[in-house]
């Protein structure tokens, strides 16, 4: 886990902490219970240190339901999380092919984009794009982010100097 997904997993177990500290339990007590959560949610022990994204969650949802048994929708919004990772992967790569592929022909805009993210997907990953898992599609992302933001920044500079050009220029 990275520091803002261990910062969120201990404000949610956080309120269930003091949930439990309310009802009388002990401090080992919740610290059990927090292993607890985790082997019900993964089958299986495991440090908070080690989860995946999926295994986050998992348990988030786990404490979610305890913190909050009435609120369904809050448990289904975790549960919806890596599809809704999934899809702002999916529109950010969309949001860099915007600016990195330009097709003179609109005809084969769709044809030039698809062509130009199998290619990085290959030189990042080795494999096509549609077989690539949800970790080597974020690589592919920032690659392309990075690339997108070169590209503006190159365009922004000569655009500068060209304004810059035409202002001392008298004619």
């Amino acid at each position: 886990m990275n520091i803002s997904q261990t910062a969120m997993y201990f404000a949610e177990f956080g309120k269930l902490r003091k949930l439990r500290k309310d009802e009388g339990w002990t401090g080992q007590e919740i610290d059990e219970e927090r292993h607890r959560i985790t082997r019900t949610a993964l089958g299986r022990d495991k440090s908070s240190k080690d989860f995946s994204n999926g295994d986050l969650d998992a348990v988030l949802a786990r404490i979610k339901a305890l913190v909050s048994p009435g609120d369904f929708a809050a448990q289904m919004r975790q549960q919806d999380s890596p599809d809704l990772r999934r899809a702002s992967v999916e529109a950010r790569i969309e949001a860099a092919l915007d600016v990195i592929v330009i097709a003179p022909d609109p005809q084969f805009a769709g044809l030039r984009r698809g062509n130009y993210l199998t290619g990085t997907a290959k030189r990042i990953c080795g494999k096509a794009y549609c077989e690539l898992s949800d970790k080597e599609r974020a690589k592919v992302m920032g690659a392309l982010e990075r690339s997108a933001a070169v590209k503006l920044r190159r365009k922004n500079e000569a655009e500068a100097a060209r304004v810059e050009e035409a202002d001392d220029n008298p004619f």
